[in-house]
């Protein structure tokens, strides 16, 4: 048994026996302050905490005769360095485990879900809009020649290369035809995703014809409001107008969904990836982690004169010193520090544009030099952390801009058939190319295709423990059964071993904590908590 020390001990369990607790703790307190114990009264004084003690005990037999619901706690603290008493003993390590890898996403800087920690410390989505695992990489039908031209109707060839990139992009094409989006839509009016899924589909299937894509050029403003017909625009801007369109489509009905879920469209299985931005302090070594989705990478092309240059750089640590100086986290000083962004998840599609135009400065300069790319790219040398998977990519079109200014000039692309074979697309004009000729271009936008499988990001026992998580109780249910006591952290603990006088209160103790585990079931479906008394 505990011994008690007055106010605090009274004070801990003053809210289970209401008004009486306080009666009691005056009186003990003006006992223990106005007479010092003597031979007689010592005796007297140890009858009378006895006698206290053991009204406090028959009194609390009603308080844990009576059912004790428990629920996954909603905070932390316990997760943290220091935070258990001293001693204390885990009691589900494998919730714990799970907590814990959550709670360092939140950390840094990401929305955690209720489905667990991915493989790769990106919190898996509450629910899988599509599984980018079985995205089909290549050609189902490998000897498909190329198809239609598409016809220039007024400045039109900045969407018509976009288009035939698009088309030409294996993953895309099988990922959205697979949709059957066309037969469900219930949108009224027009549709981004009908009309791209319809351009592909007929374009891809009418070698040596011309089309037209009619009605996404009349519906440009659709797309972009800023768009205006008849007017030069940039291809990687329309790129991504038109893409992002597309991916808004796949997220109707899942607007209010967490962020991690609204990244599991068709659009992102593509061209989804995540960047790691990493700042470590120079003054106490602290880093702070945050992951960055992103659909494409951007990539200066000054004093690079080679894709991989660019991507080193990219990848280069910085220096953030003077009035970049960074406020760090750790020691909350104002302090120089080391800054590195690396690929961190890689997608199917790597859609890269290098950028050779000048619009923050309002008057559209081009850089007008040749950056070497090669077919095949390994993207390993600029991921994070040591990688045991390969990251090949095949490259598989090439959008080039010839011209001086982002407001003038001519678009045309290059793409690689179902059947191999390069070709050169320059609006309704199609005609075979050389793999040499392909290489030798200046080129604005780069698209690479994964060869390699997709590296699942999801640890197969949080699979298993989704699936074994137990039904939310239902709410009317909750409210009947009325609980004495809801869990509010995230481990069971218990304290370290106690002396044989100690253990009459250690057993109610064990009897919380057993309540817990025959409550749960399974540990690593569903983690619970000993009520705040256990503690």
């Amino acid at each position: 048994m505990v011994k008690p020390n007055g106010k605090s001990w009274q004070a801990r369990h003053s809210k289970g026996n209401g008004v009486q607790n306080k009666a009691s703790a005056s009186q003990s307190d003006r006992h223990h302050n106005h007479h010092p114990p003597s031979s007689n009264g010592g005796k007297r004084g140890k009858e009378k905490v006895t006698h206290h003690l053991d009204a406090k005990l028959s009194a609390s037999k009603e308080v844990f005769a009576r059912r004790i619901a428990f629920a996954p706690g909603k905070t932390e603290r316990w997760l943290q360095p220091g935070a258990l008493p001293k001693g204390a003993i885990v009691c589900n390590p494998a919730a714990a485990a799970k907590a814990a890898a959550a709670a360092a996403a939140t950390t840094a800087g990401l929305e955690t879900s209720g489905a667990g920690p991915a493989v790769d410390g990106i919190p898996e989505p509450g629910r899988a809009l599509h599984n980018r695992e079985r995205i089909q990489l290549g050609w189902k039908t490998s000897g498909t020649p190329a198809g239609a031209g598409l016809r220039n109707i007024g400045n039109t060839c900045f969407l018509n290369s976009v288009l035939q990139c698009l088309t030409y992009t294996a993953p895309l094409f099988h990922t959205l035809d697979e949709s059957n989006h066309i037969a469900h839509c219930q949108t009224s009016g027009f549709c981004v995703m009908c009309e791209v899924i319809r351009h592909m589909k007929l374009a891809i299937a009418r070698p040596r014809k011309v089309e037209t894509p009619t009605v996404i050029v009349h519906k440009l403003k659709k797309i972009a409001k800023h768009f205006k017909p008849g007017r030069q625009e940039d291809a990687h801007e329309f790129m991504r107008y038109l893409v992002d369109g597309v991916h808004e489509v796949c997220l109707r009905g899942f607007e209010k969904k967490d962020i991690h879920t609204q990244r599991t469209t068709r659009v992102y299985s593509v061209f989804g990836g995540y960047l790691r931005n990493t700042i470590t302090c120079t003054r106490c070594e602290h880093e702070s982690v945050t992951y960055d989705a992103t659909l494409d990478l951007n990539l200066d092309i000054g004093k690079c004169p080679t894709l991989q240059k660019a991507l080193r750089k990219f990848t280069a640590r910085e220096k953030l010193t003077h009035d970049n100086s960074y406020k760090c986290d750790g020691c909350q000083h104002k302090v120089k520090a080391i800054k590195q962004l690396t690929i961190h998840r890689a997608p199917a599609v790597l859609s890269i544009q290098l950028k050779r135009f000048d619009l923050m400065g309002g008057w559209g300069g081009k850089i007008n030099k040749f950056v070497e790319y090669p077919e095949v790219l390994d993207l390993k040398p600029y991921m994070s952390g040591q990688l045991q998977h390969s990251h090949t990519y095949e490259l598989t079109s090439v959008l080039v801009h010839s011209g001086f200014s982002v407001h003038s000039g001519h678009y045309f692309c290059y793409v690689k058939a179902p059947n191999k074979l390069w070709h050169r697309m320059d609006d309704s004009s199609v005609g075979t190319a050389k793999l040499a000729t392909v290489l030798k271009q200046q080129a604005y936008i780069l698209t690479y295709t994964r060869r390699d499988p997709l590296v699942p990001t999801r640890a197969p026992q949080a699979v298993a423990a989704a699936a074994a998580a137990p039904a939310k109780q239902p709410k009317s249910q909750e409210k009947n059964s009325r609980p004495l006591a809801v869990a509010v952290e995230a481990v069971v603990v218990k304290p370290p071993h106690t002396p044989k006088r100690e253990r009459a209160s250690a057993s109610v103790l064990d009897t919380v904590a057993s309540a817990a585990d025959d409550s749960d079931g399974e540990d690593d479906a569903k983690p619970v908590a000993a009520a705040a008394v256990a503690v």
